[in-house]
């Protein structure tokens, strides 16, 4: 159960506390494109799954078809590319990964709830999650409370 503190604790603290802005800027950049694919692939796995009986792809796999991961990757990367000033906005002063884990999980959290209910719920509200989870980890994740703990 301590794990993922202890996790949080290594990689994120000493990490933030010798990044340059270059590096930071690049680091919030790694942290959205690796969330953007993840949103996306579950979002493509959820949305295939409860797709009606009378869709022409109902039964097939997620990614049977060979266009829907190419087109969910540029869509992913132009999110990635859209959401980085967010990521690097809202978390400049905090450490990257604890960024990426709590805005990540919250979003994540969303998509798997709304998707089965509305697959463009599910698209659209992810960006307003995120955003939303953003300025949440600004609001209420300290630098000082980092460095002190």
């Amino acid at each position: 159960m301590t794990l993922l503190p202890n996790l949080i604790h290594v990689i994120g603290k000493p990490l933030d506390e010798h990044m340059n802005t270059f590096n930071k800027s690049m680091a919030y950049l790694g942290v959205s494109l690796l969330s953007s694919f993840v949103f996306a692939i579950l979002w493509v796995i959820l949305m295939t799954l409860t797709l009606p009986e009378t869709d022409g792809m109902h039964g097939l796999m997620p990614f049977q078809d060979p266009l829907v991961f190419p087109i969910m990757s540029m869509f992913a990367l132009m999110s990635a590319v859209a959401a980085w000033p967010f990521y690097t906005l809202f978390g400049w002063n905090l450490p990257p990964v604890r960024v990426g884990l709590v805005a990540g999980i919250t979003t994540l959290l969303f998509i798997l709830l709304a998707t089965p209910i509305n697959a463009g719920i599910g698209w659209l509200g992810s960006y307003i999650a995120l955003l939303i989870s953003l300025i949440a980890c600004r609001i209420t994740l300290k630098q000082s409370e980092i460095k002190g703990g």
